[in-house]
């Protein structure tokens, strides 16, 4: 009896590794800007003319929201700031005060109108985040969550303008230096860290929405860094060196690029060669005709890796291939599940 139960919690502990599919990595390339923008000029239209929107923020919770507001974000940075731009759709908006004085930094009254919540991680340790929380009012909540700081303090700039049919929030991120004080738990630098961990969630948008985020975490929690996309600074010369070791050490189900791309047939290749390697692994455990029905695919595109492929090509394999791995990881939970049951 001992000898099936430590046999059959082996096959759980495999299934289990293998089946932890993660959503595609976002990734956001941010494009320089002149070195004499200063906060004070982050809502002009200027600044953001020919700087693409990303993706749309995509729900929380989807099955306790059936609302869905458009939110997107835009980014630029220079040698002291990274800038930041959410605009946010909000038909009420009428009903929103923007003429109210910041409350209180750090206090729950940041949380209690419109807002953004920011993570960033500019170490890509995917283990701990900077949190910023700005709102329309100017208020501003930091923190380093995931074992950090609470008493963290960072000196953004934020400034907020009510629009048509919705809201536009930009906050400026300084660049600053880590420093050798145990206060200083947070630094980030262009040439230093041009690949950043990075997370946007709007809450509390009026008439039931309450979570819509960038890159999707787990429901109910927004302090996941494993789970948050990139922000890459593409004018830096190490960027695309260092976005391509990290996409070498992932093996998950693929990514999706937004912003100023760059260099994206080779992304595009490490992306599907990371994603196809998990694949192949995990797709010999599903049970036959369907598992040589897979198996076939992915050799198929490994096949169309060793040609000329354009980047559409590449993106339509990368996609292909997220949703098969996504389908192993739900046949595998399944088999997971009905291993605990005769456990």
């Amino acid at each position: 009896m001992k000898k099936t139960i430590f046999s059959a919690a082996l096959l759980l502990c495999g299934l289990l590794c293998f089946g932890q599919q993660s959503e595609p990595l976002r990734i956001y390339f941010v494009p320089r800007t002149g070195n004499t923008v200063t906060p004070d000029e982050m809502l002009q239209q200027s600044l953001w003319e020919g700087v693409p929107d990303s993706a749309p923020f995509v729900l929380n919770v989807p099955k306790g929201n059936k609302l869905f507001l458009k939110t997107v974000f835009r980014a630029v940075y220079n040698d002291k700031y990274l800038f930041i731009r959410v605009d946010a759709e909000e038909p009420l908006v009428d009903k929103l005060d923007f003429s109210g004085s910041a409350p209180n930094r750090d206090t729950g009254a940041v949380f209690n109108t419109s807002h953004v919540e920011f993570f960033l991680d500019p170490d890509l340790q995917r283990k701990s985040a900077g949190q910023v929380v700005a709102n329309i009012n100017g208020g501003i909540y930091d923190a380093i969550v995931c074992g950090g700081n609470s008493d963290w303090f960072y000196d953004v700039a934020v400034k907020a303008e009510k629009r048509k049919n919705g809201w536009v929030l930009a906050v400026a991120f300084p660049f600053q230096d880590k420093g050798v004080a145990v206060s200083n738990v947070f630094g980030m630098f262009p040439h230093s860290n041009p690949v950043v961990g990075f997370n946007a969630c709007r809450s509390n948008s009026l008439d039931g929405q309450k979570a819509t985020q960038w890159s999707k975490t787990p429901d109910n929690s927004y302090d996941r860094p494993n789970k948050y996309g990139v922000l890459v600074m593409s004018g830096e010369k190490n960027a695309i060196g260092m976005l391509q070791n990290f996409l070498r050490q992932r093996s998950d189900s693929g990514i999706t690029l937004e912003g100023a791309v760059k260099n994206a047939t080779e992304i595009y290749r490490i992306a599907l060669n990371s994603a196809l390697t998990a694949g192949e692994a995990n797709g010999r455990m599903l049970s036959e005709p369907r598992r040589s029905h897979v198996l076939g695919e992915f050799k198929a595109m490994r096949a169309a890796l060793t040609r000329k492929a354009s980047d559409a090509e590449l993106a339509g394999m990368l996609s292909r291939c997220g949703a098969l791995n996504a389908e192993i990881a739900e046949k595998q939970r399944s088999l997971s599940n009905n291993i605990l049951d005769e456990i």
